[in-house]
């Protein structure tokens, strides 16, 4: 398949796939692929196992699919922002408060389980990541 086929087949995996636990995604990582297709297919992994995080290796290519996820795309999206608060990582740190918000606001997260990712991203090593959780814990939904 070309690159723009492949494109659409991610996107479309990331859509059918997030609704079915458990979905298979083609062997994408055996594949010569451009980096904007692997990307989509990382992402379509992501949405629908966030496990994929335990051994995903960090970069731009992980960090770009998560950027490019929303908390409304995923089939659990509290499973997705709790890897990604266990990863550790400032970058993934940051994309998880941006989702925890998100999922927040959207109504997919209940307060008091993104309070509670809240509090374990106060340890974070990243001094940004830390400034946007104080923040986000003074609104009126977290008290």
């Amino acid at each position: 398949t070309s690159p723009e086929e492949s494109l659409l087949l991610a996107d479309l995996h990331a859509r059918l796939g997030a609704r079915r636990p458990r979905h298979r995604l083609p062997d994408w990582r055996a594949a010569a692929l451009p980096a904007r297709v692997r990307i989509a297919w990382l992402r379509a992994e992501l949405l629908g196992d966030p496990t994929v995080l335990r051994t995903e290796p960090a970069g731009e290519l992980l960090y770009r699919a998560v950027r490019e996820s929303e908390a409304a795309e995923a089939h659990r999206p509290d499973r997705l922002v709790a890897e990604l608060v266990d990863t550790g990582d400032p970058v993934l740190g940051t994309e998880a408060l941006r989702l925890a918000r998100d999922g927040l606001h959207a109504g997919l997260l209940a307060p008091a389980f993104v309070r509670g990712l809240l509090v374990r991203l106060l340890d974070a090593p990243d001094r940004d990541v830390v400034t946007g959780v104080l923040r986000e814990l003074a609104e009126p939904w977290a008290t």
